[in-house]
């Protein structure tokens, strides 16, 4: 470890690097695959819309400060891996930045007043890679029924999906899975149709679900759900089994404001809560509401999603400062789901996929997916990044990810 010490509250590390010598990895990268002559400041957040295609990246920041740059990622690492077969990678959670703009010198930030890391290399870059992922962490082998076919995401309900399933079998297309990220009925939003964050199926809009998951396990297709670590009130919905925000608020299991009261996060038009991961009763809690209410509905998968949003002036149950656990939240909340899966003894069966991570999600994920990229062609932030994200990622450990085909935005 490099040590700067009291009362300074930040270290810097300068080294010559070669003229020529390309640098890949940073985590989940979706614009560049080679870094050099880049500044990357490593946190985990939503990476924007647009991300320097204009004039989209100038509404979405004026608008609502979601443009993102060329260098924001839902799963950054503080790692490289070098064209001279050389890396580094940090094994801290505190905020840093990478500089590369400088001709033939690396300088890192780090926001703490000492530096962990690990130096590696090897012969080839597989070689590179095969190190790191020592301190990473390696992916398992997903479930043999991934290789059945398509994951179909849909919405609408279980007419929708009954429809979908007729058109498909006509044209014996080989489907391997239904994701339904709308199994927990819908709400309208500023920006259209958002989900409702109570982890419960929707009998509104999925009538009859245990026997439509049940029909489709026979016709050989699982089905997946959607999750994320927030929670809201759904009393506004009218109709529900159980308040796990309720639940949550009562017990102290949601992250903290200054003042004391639950944090409230704005998403577009409403608010919701994180479940606070410091807190060992809480991340027990949320485990059980993982077996019970996705697993107890028949799901084989869910898209872990989120987990970049914690906020820097959070109040957390273990007293740690908010702003140096924001990077380690997404690696926890995969580490929550497989233990969930674990415990379960369904491990191997079960496929999430997560958005969020950092140094050593590798190691917890099944599965990763790039956020949502644009509906076009561009290498900003259309599927051009996409292609890129893959190669990227692939340098930091993430080995298994996807994106979607034809976009999202």
């Amino acid at each position: 470890p490099l040590s700067a010490g009291p009362p300074l509250d930040r270290i810097h590390l300068m080294s010559a690097r070669g003229a020529d010598e390309a640098f890949f990895g940073f985590g989940e990268q979706l614009t560049h695959l080679n870094l050099a002559g880049k500044r990357i400041p490593v946190l985990s957040q939503e990476p924007g819309i647009g991300r320097g295609v204009q004039p989209l990246t100038w509404m979405m920041n004026l608008l609502a400060g979601a443009g993102g740059t060329d260098v924001s990622s839902n799963a950054p690492a503080p790692q490289f891996i070098t064209s001279d077969l050389r890396g580094f990678a940090l094994t801290t959670s505190a905020y840093s930045v990478f500089d590369l703009r400088t001709p033939e010198q690396l300088s890192i930030e780090l926001h703490q007043p000492t530096m962990h890391g690990v130096l590696f290399t090897g012969e080839t870059p597989l070689e590179c890679i095969e190190a790191y992922t020592r301190t990473s962490g390696r992916m398992p082998a997903p479930p043999t029924w991934l290789d059945r076919g398509a994951i179909v995401g849909m919405q609408g309900g279980t007419e929708a999906v009954e429809r979908m399933g007729e058109q498909l079998n006509t044209h014996d297309a080989p489907v391997a899975a239904y994701w339904l990220q709308d199994w927990v009925g819908a709400r309208r939003t500023s920006i259209g149709e958002q989900l409702w964050w109570n982890w419960e199926v929707d009998p509104q809009r999925y009538p009859d679900w245990d026997p439509m998951v049940e029909r489709l396990e026979a016709e050989g297709a699982k089905v997946l759900t959607y999750l994320n670590p927030f929670l809201v009130d759904p009393r506004e919905k009218g109709s529900f089994e159980r308040n796990l925000y309720q639940e949550a608020h009562d017990r102290g299991y949601l992250v903290r404001n200054q003042d004391g009261s639950p944090y409230s996060i704005l998403n577009t038009s409403f608010s919701a809560s994180l479940v606070d991961l410091t807190n060992p009763e809480a991340w027990d809690w949320l485990k059980e509401v993982i077996k019970t209410q996705l697993l107890g509905a028949g799901a084989s998968g869910w898209m872990a999603d989120f987990g970049e949003a914690l906020p820097f002036d959070a109040q957390l149950h273990d007293g740690r400062d908010a702003a140096l656990y924001h990077n380690q939240y997404p690696e926890d909340w995969a580490r929550l789901n497989r233990e969930a899966v674990r415990e379960a003894g369904r491990e191997g069966e079960i496929l999430f996929f997560t958005r969020s991570g950092y140094t050593r999600s590798p190691g917890q994920s099944t599965l990763f997916w790039m956020g949502d990229q644009l509906t076009a062609w561009d290498r900003e932030d259309g599927i051009k990044s996409a292609l890129v994200g893959l190669l990227s990622s692939g340098y930091a450990g993430i080995s298994l990810n996807h994106g979607d085909i034809g976009g999202y935005t």
